[in-house]
């Protein structure tokens, strides 16, 4: 897919697909009890593509990604080779991973007042803060977990798994 990053909305089935690519910098809406239609019209209205694991919702929808696999890491290997990209080595600590807000750098006072503990405090200097749901975050020792995870997803079999991806116009 050329031109600029596209957006997306995720129905009520992709909740951790939704997570991680606000985490890889994706703007990407995600309302777990939204119901299929109001997450097409959203998406319609906002210029987004849909990713759904139904197909009769792809269909309706629009720009849209039905989304084959059962599992995050197949489902996040699909996106991207839809998006024709190579998946990326690290989060992007850009989006709030809850609430889909662009993050801003944070002070430590800031954070210490947010409730970091002090032991991050002290060990770590770079902040981003969500203007929407106040959260705070940090590269945590969680980060390399996280680069792991999407080592296993570069390393997936290019291509499609049976019956997926497919994108519906």
């Amino acid at each position: 897919m050329a031109g600029a990053r596209p957006r997306f909305a995720a129905d009520a089935m992709l909740g951790s697909l939704a997570r991680w690519l606000r985490l890889l910098g994706y703007d990407t809406t995600y309302e777990r009890d939204a119901p299929d239609e109001r997450v097409v019209q959203l998406a319609q209205a906002q210029g987004r593509v849909v990713l759904t694991r139904d197909r009769a919702v792809a269909r309706r929808a629009g720009a849209s990604l039905f989304v084959a696999s059962h599992d995050l890491e197949g489902q996040m290997a699909e996106v991207f080779a839809w998006l024709g990209l190579e998946v990326p080595a690290k989060i992007a600590l850009e989006r709030c991973s809850v609430c889909n807000a662009r993050l801003v750098p944070a002070d430590a006072a800031a954070a210490r007042q947010a409730g970091v503990p002090d032991r991050v405090l002290g060990s770590k200097d770079t902040f981003w803060r969500c203007p929407g749901c106040r959260r705070v975050y940090w590269e945590g020792t969680h980060v390399a977990s996280m680069g792991l995870r999407l080592s296993r997803v570069r390393a997936r079999e290019p291509g499609n798994p049976p019956g997926g991806p497919t994108t519906v116009k």
